[in-house]
């Protein structure tokens, strides 16, 4: 459990560090939804619409 919250965690530093500060105030937003869900992106696209 500790280690998988740790690389979460340093795999976050390391989006943020390579993400443009725009994308990085909206973690919300798309790039975090695509990865989480890469075989529905059409459900992913409408959840955020509706």
């Amino acid at each position: 459990m500790t280690e998988n919250l740790v690389r979460l965690s340093l795999a976050r530093r390391r989006a943020k560090d390579e993400l443009p500060p725009p994308t990085t105030k909206s973690p919300a937003g798309g790039p975090y939804k695509s990865q989480t869900a890469p075989a529905s992106p059409g459900k992913a696209i409408s959840g955020l619409i509706n």
